[in-house]
């Protein structure tokens, strides 16, 4: 066994990846491995993942700093802290190790470092181990210091292959000096009882990837090893036993056999994540009242008694949301949409929750996924069988046969496969909130407080290499060390640092739920988001990814476009759940600039007049309206998806609709489309769903539609230009998604036309880039600002982030020169002013006092 090793998920100090090592680890005949990455726990989940199968055993553990703050009852800051090894016994120790962890890294951020009296503390399940020449046992006896009293606190004593100079002294060790060290250390563990091991301490595979290796520590500043060779590679017992020599046939025997298996077998086979149903809070009761709410709605909406499609439909999703134990989560979600409607805003959905018509009967997403329907408060219902894709918004008027009131015309014909996916097939139900960007952080602590500050954190992320981020890395350590090298040395050099992890972060608004009566060190340690102790947050420790399938993960999310919805909102005293989405001078908005007065296009403002709204306002979608000509919502719903698939609209729909082989509403605009279209031809659900799934994951365009898939469209008559649509999509956007963004923006649209001077206001104060240096373009008129926006085109930045900082700048000085061409006025700021651009209205907006 070989119980030190350090993987790719020591921060920037090793090349092995789990699985490689794990393989290599069977190559060598090795019957175990400790991952013992420096101050870190993070490579866990991945050697959980692949351990199956290949007889190595894995055991857990870390590589630690600490101090000694008991003797004398003060902490001893002289020098660097020390070294030791935590090696894993039991569910218990790993608890253990995870609470240090957490309470080092929230306490010293980028560099965690645990206390003596927490290692003392919490030492249960754990093996101590002495941690090699940085350790407080080696450097004692280095430097000739009694090492009697040390031994108490560790359970074995490691001897590690030592290059360069000490951390702690920040001097070179003397290599006759090292030798004497280590048989000393081996005499003293005899006579205290301990066993001594020997481990490799290997950072990489072979000698010859020491020169990648090299560029990570270069990369991290660490000169400790810079000058001296360091072949911290993977060797086999026979090549450790010959470097460690100098101790003797016997005791090397003895460590490197005898003693590394007793460690090991006193380390059971642990598994780190739950094997047991999770119980969470509020789980026993929100099924009860999740039925009770879904029946009460759905009978307001629908009558007493239930249409079959509805009835049929909610039973559907409740079976299988049970199945997952879902239901307290769309309660938790109700809670927060609920009080973030009550503070004056609306919230959006996305994903496929917009599918579901429980979510819709609990007011937490504007759509209802059933096919396009009349309703009437009276009980009166009629589904249109014309269009099987359809949108009820798109429905002519009509008025209810039963009691004469005008008809709500409804639905928006999302499949409940695509929420909940096929019955066998089912997918997770995903909670993803969209909240204004100003309320984002209420409805997070607000779910905080439902469930507890110390039960919901942030999820965290791993920041690794990339490939254009290892070529820059490599390239950068050739410049600064004079080295040449080839094209070929570039590429596996790049390849070697691929994927190595350098630093933490975080999900921009998820955060995971602790189930009740357990701790989040039960799944795994916390941290500050970026290794930075001046974050208040706190974030998983491990990749969330690796946490989705044990913990319930809510995403509660910032959005501009919500954000000015609710000010909007606000300030005109008109609900956003009041605009009419079958507002027809809305929708010529999207084809014209008349609606606006302004009945000429020109090199600024495209002919369509959605300047502002973010979702149809760039040149690409601008291009698909000219095309498309969309003059109902249902066209709108499936340009948004064309625009956010992947080779979906160019060389695709694009040609299709220049050649009038299809109309917009005929191509397959978004997942749903596929499905809904097989199933109107008569292919049954499960072979609609497994078409649908496999086209919209982009295996159609990279390997071709299965051959029973297209047996199946051609003996449905399904027309060759579609078949050939479907093997181009690399990836397909859900209609629910796509439908939540088309409302959002023609309710922006619909501000626009009737509110103009607040939808400018919200637009700048909201979504602008304004600084002071803005002041006198806006101030010099319509000219000025073209003249501007004219240089802004020119340019498009030299990097990403001056690329995105540039497209934001022409954003704004588009709707500021059509703000101008409607007639309006930018005033000079007061001198009392606010940070804000305020109305004034009947002639324009008043710049902010100062730069935002």
């Amino acid at each position: 066994a070989d119980l030190h090793l350090h993987t790719s998920y020591s921060r920037m100090d090793s090349l092995m990846k789990p699985r490689q090592l794990l393989s290599r680890a069977t190559e060598m005949g090795l019957e175990a491995v400790a991952v013992t990455d420096t101050d870190a726990a993070r490579a866990f989940p991945d050697f959980c993942r692949y351990l199956n199968g290949n007889g190595v055993k894995v055991i857990y553990g870390m590589e630690a700093h600490y101090i000694n703050d008991v003797d004398g009852g003060k902490e001893s800051r002289e020098g660097e802290p020390f070294r030791l090894t935590m090696l894993v016994k039991d569910r218990t120790g790993l608890k253990n190790l995870y609470q240090m962890l957490s309470k080092a890294c929230l306490r010293d951020g980028n560099r965690p470092i645990i206390r003596k009296s927490e290692i003392i503390e919490h030492r249960g399940g754990l093996l101590l181990g002495s941690g090699g020449p940085d350790g407080e046992l080696f450097l004692a006896a280095y430097q000739g210091k009694d090492t009697a009293g040390l031994f108490g606190l560790y359970d074995y004593v490691e001897l590690l292959p030592c290059y360069g100079r000490s951390h702690v002294l920040g001097e070179p060790f003397v290599e006759e000096q090292l030798q004497s060290t280590n048989r000393k250390l081996v005499e003293a563990a005899k006579q205290a009882g301990k066993p001594f091991i020997i481990g490799s301490d290997a950072r990489f595979f072979e000698p010859e990837d020491e020169e990648a290796w090299r560029i990570l520590r270069d990369r991290e500043g660490d000169e400790a090893t810079m000058d001296v060779s360091a072949p911290y590679y993977l060797k086999n017992p026979e090549e450790l036993a010959e470097e460690f020599s100098y101790l003797g046939d016997a005791d090397c025997e003895q460590a490197l056999f005898e003693n590394t298996i007793e460690l090991m077998t006193a380390c059971e086979e642990v598994s780190i994540l739950p094997e047991e149903p999770l119980q969470y809070p509020g789980m026993e009761e929100a099924a009860s009242e999740l039925r009770s709410f879904v029946a009460d709605k759905a009978k307001k909406m629908y009558g007493v008694t239930l249409p079959k499609e509805v009835s049929a439909r909610i039973d559907e999703e409740l079976e299988l949301i049970a199945g997952q134990r879902g239901e307290w989560q769309l309660m938790a979600a109700k809670e927060l949409v609920d009080a973030s409607k009550k503070a004056g805003y609306p919230v959006g959905t996305r994903g496929c929750l917009g599918a579901s018509l429980v979510a819709h009967l609990l007011g937490i997403t504007a759509t209802n996924p059933l096919p396009p329907h009349y309703r009437c408060s009276c009980g009166y219902t009629e589904f249109a069988e014309e269009d099987p894709r359809g949108c009820g918004i798109d429905l002519p008027k009509k008025d209810c046969p039963k009691c004469g009131k005008a008809l709500v015309r409804d639905g928006f014909n999302f499949p409940y496969e695509t929420l909940l996916g096929y019955r066998g097939n089912s997918k997770p139900l995903d909670i993803v909130l969209n909240f204004a960007a100003s309320y984002q952080k209420t409805a997070q602590q607000h779910l905080r407080r439902m469930y507890g500050e110390d039960h919901v954190f942030y999820a965290g992320t791993a920041g690794t290499i990339s490939e254009y981020s290892a070529k820059g890395i490599i390239s950068r350590y050739a410049d600064k060390h004079k080295l040449s090298y080839t094209e070929e040395e570039k590429e596996t050099l790049a390849e070697q640092i691929e994927g190595v992890m350098y630093s933490t972060g975080m999900h921009p608004g998820g955060l995971l739920i602790i189930p009740k009566d357990m701790d989040i060190e039960d799944f795994c340690p916390v941290q500050r988001p970026w290794n930075d102790d001046c974050i208040e947050d706190v974030t998983t420790h491990f990749e969330y990814h690796y946490l989705e399938p044990y913990l319930v993960k809510l995403d509660l999310l910032g959005h501009n476009d919500i954000e000015r919805l609710g000010q909007l909102s606000q300030q005109t005293g008109v609900d956003v759940e009041d605009i009419p989405l079958n507002d027809k001078k809305t929708m010529s908005l999207f084809t014209s600039v008349a609606p606006l007065g302004d009945h000429v296009a020109d090199d600024i403002l495209h002919s369509a007049g959605t300047a502002g709204i973010t979702e149809f306002s760039d040149n690409f979608v601008l291009r698909m309206l000219d095309v498309a000509k969309p003059c109902d919502f249902d066209s709108l719903i499936r340009l948004s998806g064309l625009s956010h698939g992947t080779d979906t609209w160019l060389e695709n729909a694009d040609y299709l609709l220049a050649d009038g082989t299809a109309t917009v509403k005929q191509v397959v605009g978004n997942r749903d489309d596929i499905f809904l279209d097989l199933r109107s031809v008569g292919v049954d659900r499960e072979s609609a769903f497994a078409v649908m799934e496999y086209v919209r994951k982009g295996k159609a365009s990279r390997q071709g539609l299965r051959d029973y898939m297209k047996e199946t469209l051609y003996s449905h008559d399904i027309p060759e230009w579609y078949i050939e649509s479907l093997e181009k999509i690399g990836y397909l956007f859900p209609k629910a998604h796509a439908a939540i963004y088309t409302i959002t923006s023609f309710q922006l649209a619909w501000y626009k036309l009737n509110y103009p001077l607040e939808f400018y206001s919200t637009f700048f104060n909201v979504c602008a880039s304004y600084s002071e240096d803005d002041e006198d373009i806006l101030l010099g008129g319509i000219e000025s600002v073209r003249e501007h926006f004219v240089r802004l085109e020119s340019s498009d930045g030299t990097d990403e982030s001056s690329f995105w900082k540039n497209m934001q700048e022409r954003r704004t000085y588009q709707l500021a020169y059509e703000f101008l061409r409607r007639g309006y006025s930018f005033l000079p700021p007061e001198t009392e002013g606010t940070d804000k651009f305020a109305i004034q209205h009947g002639v324009g907006l008043r710049l902010p006092a100062t730069g935002q």
